[in-house]
This record gives structure tokens, C-alpha cells and sequence, in this order.
């Protein structure tokens, strides 16, 4: 069997893409890994130990990819002299082996500083050991032989990592009594959703949008103070039509040909919760991502358990996240579009880095080329209006 040597870099997922590829759990048994040892410096000390926090905990969990993964303990290395590097590295090896003489030994030199990682390649050779790189550009592992030589051609690597043991990796935890999936959403809102997503213009434009906008109006200036919430609609097209109909059959609201009557406990569902129920339900619809949920509340390890903003819908597929941020306008009712943007980069930062992306979904189209440009300026993904219907392949493309 093998044992992993893992530099540790900020970003905790390329140490874990190894770990869970579906061709090395797949294969002949000395092809797997027996345990696993993280090296650090002491910026990334605290990356390896949510590390192994998070490996402990999710091979306690059914038909766990590493329940059998012995977990070393976490050693300290150089992170800016080479030759001490290459020094501490060595050391290393020589304890891995010693501790499992019978057993291939793999350095994965993906993670730590430059100098980290050079001396990594040097120390392998050294002592005539296999490495590893994780190349997420192109989703593939580049593997080395005990030479340093290149091995033809890199492999692409298939993970299924869980929602929680990435963020725990990252030292964050997850309020599971809170977090939510797709089975939390009634079958007749789910198709309702779906359906309103595909009759953008009728159904959304010209009958939910304005029946919100208008309650919304009403309770910013007081003339709407208490529920049920009124609003005139007595829409013109067959699909608006259908639309309101479908929205009361549905229980969210009243609607008698002219006015829709709106009881407190739907509001907030009207109000913008439809459209987060939307992205759950678009990322789960063609089971293209391994895991979907929303909204997902998480909370810090390393923060005294403080919670942390909500967020709306995530998508996970092979190794990566991708964070959904939801809103109508993304007005300033909504939280204004710069502390959207800003919550989403946040999010990205940490449970993601470079294996993240953040997606802004807004139902309006008013303002459109505005919006886009300041996600732009931010880095974030946007996905607006008509283009609901492909939100799923949009992430998954952005993700990919």
C-alpha cells in the first residue's frame, strides 16, 4: 500500500483531492493509501490541523473514503530556506519509512511556498520517492517517479468529497439543525420553480416581480402595514395568467383575477425565498453535482463557534464549491450590491480559494449591465434573469 507525504499550503482541498480519487480507491489494494503525514510551516500550522480534524471526523461516516487512513502526526517544516526544507522534509521521509518499511511512499508537493515545494521534489529524489501534483487548472494529477521524471500522461482525477469535510479542512463547521437540501422543498414548489424559471417573462417579469416590488414599496413608506399583504394583478398574458394561478395553487398566495392577497407566513417565500428555493432546485434537478444544499449555515472553528452569514445555495462537484448568493434586485432592501458582492468573495476566500467560485443569481433584469459590470469588478460570477433555466450548467461550467 502507500503512504501520503502532504506539503500543506493555505488552501487545505489539494491535499485532499489524492485522498479521495475515485481510480486510486478503485484500484488494486497496493495502490491505496495506508496513512497519511501533512508537513506545514508555521503560517499553514493551523490548515493542517483542521486537516486531520477533518479526516478524523469523516471516517466516522458511513462508506468513508479514508476510513482506513492511518493519520500521522502534523510536522513542522521550513517554509523559506530551501536547504533547511529539503533538511526537515528528509527527515520526514526517513520517519514515514521507518514507520512503514514495506510501503510505497508518495510525496504530494501541491501545497506550501515555492521554496517548500522544490525542496519537496529534491528530498523525493533524494531519497527515490514517488510524487504527486495536483493540477486543478485542468482537473488532473501529474505524477513523478522516483527519478523526478515525469509520468505520461497525467491522470484526471474524480473526487467526492463532502460539503462538511471541505469546510472543516478549511475550519469551518456546519449547523447541521439548520442546513437544508433540496427534500426540504415540497415536489409541487419544486415543479412550480422550475416552471416559473422557464416562463421568465410572463411568469416572473410580468406577475411575481411587480406583486413584490409593489408590497415592497408599500412597507418602506407605510402605506402597507399590516398582513395579508395586497397587491393589484390582473395580468393580461395567458402566462401571467397561469403563473398567479399556479402561485395559489400552490398555497403562497391569493388571487382572485385582480388583486393577490399575501398571508405573513408566505411572505418571505415571495418576498425572495422562491428564488433561493430555485437555485436548490436547479443544482439538484440533473444530479450533476455530488452534493447540493441551501441555505447552509456555517460556523467558525477557530472563532469561538461565532456564526457566520448564511449561504443561500451550494453546489459541490468533484472537489470544488460553489456559493450562491440570491436576490431579487440586489437593492439596497436586498443589502446593497456591494455587500452582496463583498459577502460572496468573503465566503469564496474561505471555504474555497482557488477551488471555490461565487455565483450572484438575481431575478431582476433592471440594471442589468450595471450589475454585471460591478460582479465583474469583484470576481464574481452572475447569473440573471432569463438566463435562470441554465443556472445549473452555468455553475458547473464555472466550477469545471
Amino acid at each position: 500500500m502507500k503512504i501520503l507525504v502532504s506539503l500543506v499550503g493555505e488552501q487545505p482541498t489539494p491535499n485532499l483531492i489524492p485522498l479521495f480519487d475515485k481510480r486510486t480507491l478503485a484500484g488494486p489494494e497496493e495502490g491505496r493509501w495506508r496513512a497519511v503525514k501533512f508537513l506545514a510551516s508555521g503560517a499553514t500550522w493551523k490548515v493542517g490541523e483542521n486537516l486531520l480534524k477533518a479526516l478524523e471526523a469523516d471516517s466516522n461516516t458511513p462508506n468513508s473514503a479514508v476510513a482506513g487512513v492511518a493519520r500521522m502526526e502534523l510536522k513542522q517544516i521550513e517554509a523559506w530556506s530551501l536547504e533547511n526544507a529539503r533538511q526537515n522534509i528528509k527527515q520526514a521521509l526517513e520517519e514515514v519509512r521507518a514507520a512503514y518499511p514495506d510501503d510505497t511512499i508518495v510525496v504530494n508537493f501541491t501545497g506550501g511556498t515555492k521554496i517548500m515545494s522544490l525542496a519537496a521534489y529534491q528530498a523525493a529524489v533524494e531519497m527515490g520517492v514517488e510524487m504527486v501534483y495536483v493540477n486543478t487548472e485542468k482537473a488532473h494529477i501529474s505524477r513523478f517517479d522516483k527519478s523526478g521524471a515525469p509520468l505520461n500522461p497525467p491522470s484526471p482525477f474524480e473526487t467526492k468529497i463532502s460539503v462538511e469535510t471541505l469546510f472543516r479542512a478549511a475550519g469551518r463547521e456546519i449547523d447541521q439543525g439548520k442546513t437544508r437540501d433540496v427534500n426540504a422543498i415540497a415536489p409541487n414548489v419544486r415543479d412550480l420553480l422550475w416552471w416559473l424559471a422557464n416562463n421568465y417573462d410572463g411568469a416572473i417579469k410580468d406577475c411575481l416581480l411587480p406583486v413584490q416590488k409593489y408590497i415592497q414599496n408599500g412597507l418602506r413608506d407605510k402605506t402597507i402595514t399590516a398582513a395579508p399583504y395586497r397587491a393589484p394583478l390582473a395580468p393580461n398574458s395567458k402566462i401571467s395568467q397561469e403563473a398567479a394561478g399556479r402561485i395559489r395553487d400552490a398555497g403562497l398566495w391569493a388571487w382572485n383575477g385582480n388583486e393577490v392577497s399575501i398571508e405573513q407566513s408566505k411572505w418571505e417565500f415571495v418576498k425572495g425565498g422562491w428564488l433561493e428555493s430555485y437555485a436548490v432546485v436547479a443544482l439538484a434537478r440533473d444530479n450533476q453535482f455530488d452534493e447540493v444544499s441551501g441555505p447552509l449555515f456555517p460556523k467558525g472553528i477557530n472563532l469561538d463557534k461565532e456564526d457566520m452569514p448564511d449561504i443561500d445555495a451550494l453546489g459541490c462537484r468533484n472537489g470544488r464549491l460553489a456559493l450562491l448568493e440570491c436576490k431579487v434586485t440586489g437593492s439596497q432592501e436586498d443589502g446593497g450590491l456591494t455587500n452582496i458582492l463583498g459577502k460572496l468573495r468573503a465566503h469564496e476566500r474561505l471555504m474555497g480559494g482557488l477551488y471555490g467560485a461565487s455565483v450572484f443569481v438575481r431575478a431582476s433584469e433592471e440594471n442589468k449591465t450595471r450589475v454585471e459590470t460591478w460582479a465583474q469588478e469583484y470576481g464574481v460570477n452572475v447569473v440573471i434573469g432569463r438566463d435562470l433555466p441554465q443556472l445549473a450548467d452555468r455553475v458547473l461550467k464555472i466550477i469545471s
